[in-house]
């Protein structure tokens, strides 16, 4: 998707739980990625990895992804952080 504007509107939520909603920051030399503000990123780990589905709504853009199985995965990432 093509935004002009540096900040884009991110929302992501987890089962059914809280929509979390924060401004992504558009990285310049990859027009495509988001760089998620602060908001998104405290306790998001914790959620994702007791979660089963998270939807995540980039600018107007929105799909859902199936994480159920991703707490061994994030319980990893946390050891080698």
């Amino acid at each position: 998707m093509f935004h002009v504007r540096q900040q884009i509107p991110v929302a992501i939520r987890i089962d059914k739980g809280p929509v979390i909603r924060d401004q992504g920051l558009r990285h310049l030399e990859a027009m495509r990625a988001i760089v998620p503000g602060g908001g998104l990123t405290a306790s998001l780990l914790n959620d994702l990895a007791t979660g089963q589905r998270v939807v995540i709504q980039v600018g107007h853009e929105r799909g859902n992804i199936r994480v159920n199985g991703s707490a061994a995965a994030i319980k990893d990432f946390r050891q080698r952080i």
